[in-house]
């Protein structure tokens, strides 16, 4: 019974590293081989998700080694990847992932998908197996996210309610004549009075 048990916990193990190993095979940092987890934390930290399909029942598991290796072949484009991206690897058959994948792709090519923190698509492509198109295109990405978030941020802006402004009368404001200020008291023995000298 201990063996067995021990023979389970050893075959979970290398079943973790195994996937471990697929996507840091490809991607710097840390990676998820979960969608639904990773959109949540997408959501929390709003960013966006740059999640790589594969079909694993296809032989070559779509290409990864040779297309996804050589899209992300430079380092460059690996570290684009890790700051502005989470890094996502999943199997065409995890949950929530076949939405993603166009009906006429057989996917035995991977397919990059970059979703926003609200699981929008923004871009889908096959990756292409060149370093320099790999380069190019992260760069792609991230300028429209960037663009995206601007524009989201600029709405934003005008949904906040403006501090209320003085409200103008229409009315025509009476002016009122300055009282005469009272410059000095001076005594009119004649008509016995108070006479009041003013400017």
């Amino acid at each position: 019974m201990k063996t067995h048990c021990i023979a389970i916990v050893t075959f979970i193990v290398m079943l973790s590293c195994n996937q471990d190993t697929i996507a840091s095979g490809y991607f710097d940092g840390t990676s998820s081989d979960n969608l639904e987890f990773t959109l949540k934390k997408a959501k929390e930290k709003k960013m966006p998700i740059f999640m790589v399909i594969y079909d694993a029942r296809n032989p070559t598991k779509s290409q990864l080694d040779y297309s996804l290796g050589y899209f992300l072949q430079y380092k460059t484009t690996r570290d684009l990847v890790r700051k502005n991206f989470l890094q996502v690897l999943v199997k065409s058959s995890n949950r929530g992932v076949a939405m993603y994948i166009p009906k006429n792709d057989p996917l035995e090519n991977c397919l990059i998908v970059v979703l926003s923190p609200d699981g929008e698509a923004l871009v889908t492509q096959s990756a292409y197996a060149n370093p320099d198109v790999g380069m190019e295109r992260v760069g792609e990405y991230i300028a429209k996210w960037e663009m995206i978030k601007k524009k989201q941020e600029q709405q934003e802006k005008q949904k906040k309610p403006e501090l209320p402004t003085k409200v103008q009368s229409d009315r025509k404001d009476t002016v009122h004549k300055a009282e005469p200020k009272v410059n000095a008291l001076e005594y009119a023995p004649s008509a016995d009075l108070w006479k009041i000298k003013a400017k």
